[in-house]
């Protein structure tokens, strides 16, 4: 049984991935781990292995189990050793794809009870375990890890192709500030969702015109149910 930690809530994002490792997904399952400012844009309807099968071919057969995105922003300024940091490595913990295998089990293990640990950051801070609660929690854990050797072994990295540009599939991170991101995801969550969706699927025919097409004026509803439908796991 891990000690309890206490913790930022933002730290919950490692026992949610820990959780599906133990009770949800089987010996190679691939899953994913996206902040509430990172979505799927689902228009190009390819899956991951066609996605990131070129780019990621460590990860797909489980030598390097994690996949993330570098940060390349403000936490770039504070952390990394072009700018006085410590860090080599500049992670965002936005986007966490992983394998399950034991080397991804033991990672993400590791990673939590690190919190109990002061990082090369947290000194630099001057305060003990500073990031159990200091902005960006888990993120500067996860930056530590792969600023080391033998962590960073497991991990390899989904590649940005441009700022403010969608990946080579389906992710995006909207990188404004916390006040004014939602209008940005709302809006291009409804277009992708509008362009995709496919109204001979039963539940979503309710929603659609009889040209097979959404109907605006129902996108509310349809929404509606579908969030009405999501299983919450409780953690």
């Amino acid at each position: 049984t891990d000690p309890p930690i206490p913790l930022h809530p933002s730290w919950m994002d490692l026992k949610g991935i820990l959780h599906m490792l133990d009770n949800v997904m089987e010996h190679g399952d691939i899953a994913t781990y996206l902040d509430s400012d990172a979505h799927f844009d689902t228009r190009t309807l390819k899956t991951f292995q066609q996605a990131y099968g070129w780019m990621l071919p460590e990860f797909f057969n489980g030598t390097r189990p994690i996949a993330v995105v570098r940060d390349r922003s403000h936490w770039t300024a504070v952390c990394h050793t072009d700018f006085g940091g410590p860090y080599s490595m500049d992670v965002n913990s936005g986007i966490i794809m992983f394998v399950k295998n034991r080397v991804s089990r033991a990672f993400f293990q590791r990673m939590w009870l690190s919190a109990l640990t002061p990082s090369p950051q947290d000194k630099r801070k001057g305060t003990p375990l500073h990031y159990q609660f200091g902005w960006p929690h888990e993120q500067e854990r996860l930056s530590w890890f792969a600023s080391t050797p033998a962590e960073n072994a497991s991990i390899t990295y989904i590649q940005r192709q441009g700022w403010h540009k969608e990946l080579p599939w389906c992710f995006q991170v909207i990188c404004h500030r916390n006040f004014d991101k939602m209008p940005y995801i709302e809006d291009y969550i409804k277009e992708s969702i509008t362009k995709s969706i496919k109204c001979d699927i039963p539940k979503i025919k309710p929603f659609c015109t009889p040209h097979g097409i959404l109907d605006d004026t129902r996108y509310s509803a349809l929404i509606d149910s579908l969030l009405d439908s999501v299983k919450v796991i409780p953690i």
